[in-house]
């Protein structure tokens, strides 16, 4: 199984454990781009493969498998800072203002945010700067600055308090995994076995 590290182990992996106990072998991969993914797919290195993108041609098969929500969140202390409001009617300018942790330098999922909620790319830079949506949950629930996350990710720590929602928008900004096999692997039945399974897992994602 291949897929974005944070997702395959919150998510994939767990899901799949039942299996193992009733004799299936489980090795994954971890890729943060979906185009790397799929082409080790396309390749026969993986039996499965998890993507934010979804395949083109007739190679590979590709079946929607959930959609994660997005959330605009900040430690408590920067939230209090900001009064009720602000960031729905001015949230560029504010942005600008404040520190950013993100994955990677060019914003991936603050810019999806803004564009989707403001219709605006952020004009700020990334203050952090980590490859891994884990790290970026705990720098920000540690006060680092403000960040957009999966919701599956940080719903914990946003039931805690350690972290508050700054935005509710009507739409929240939302993107599409894929999970994916080379076209007609699935007659084989370890390979239909786990994608059946992550499937019904995803009903309650």
């Amino acid at each position: 199984l291949a897929g974005p590290p944070e997702f395959t182990s919150v998510r994939a992996l767990p899901a799949l454990t039942p299996l193992v106990a009733q004799g299936l072998a489980l090795r994954s991969s971890f890729f943060a781009c979906a185009e790397e993914t799929l082409e080790g797919l396309a390749a026969g290195h993986h039996d499965l493969a998890i993507a934010t993108a979804r395949p083109r041609g007739g190679l590979l098969t590709a079946t929607p498998l959930c959609d994660e929500e997005h959330v605009l969140v900040a430690a408590p202390r920067w939230a209090g800072r900001l009064g009720p409001g602000t960031l729905r009617h001015k949230g560029p300018v504010v942005l600008a203002q404040l520190p950013v942790v993100e994955v990677h330098e060019s914003l991936p999922l603050v810019s999806r945010y803004w564009t989707a909620v403001f219709e605006s790319p952020p004009a700020a830079s990334g203050t952090v700067i980590v490859p891994d949506l884990r790290a970026v949950l705990e720098c920000t629930a540690a006060g680092a600055g403000l960040a957009v996350l999966p919701r599956y990710l940080c719903e914990r720590a946003l039931e805690r308090g350690e972290l508050v929602a700054l935005l509710d928008p009507p739409v929240p900004p939302l993107r599409t995994y894929f999970l994916a096999v080379r076209t007609g692997t699935l007659a084989l039945p370890h390979i239909a076995r786990a994608h059946e399974w992550l499937l019904r897992a995803a009903a309650d994602w």
